[in-house]
């Protein structure tokens, strides 16, 4: 079950994911692309610190963030791969 915090961070992965493939394969934008590839690795060393200002805020333990570190990372990973079908 996720918490109210946990849902709003859900919810950006979920967006880059869908801006990664609309970017990539809609219209392909080497650029933005770019920036949909980059950007979730923002977040996943957002979540990566055990006193992170991010799992602060949103009341996450730093068990809990881990998943979505792990989840960050992999968006990151499948939109690069968006990015080099761009490219």
């Amino acid at each position: 079950v996720l918490t109210w915090g946990e849902l709003l961070l859900v919810l950006p992965f979920l967006g880059f994911l869908v801006i990664g493939a609309l970017t990539s394969f809609w219209k392909p934008d080497v650029t933005l692309s770019g920036h949909a590839a980059r950007t979730p690795l923002a977040l996943a060393f957002l979540t990566a610190n055990h006193n992170s200002i991010l799992t602060l805020l949103m009341g996450i333990p730093f068990e809990r963030a881990l998943k979505f570190h792990k989840l960050s990372g992999r968006i990151a990973f499948i939109n690069g791969a968006f990015h080099t079908y761009v490219t």
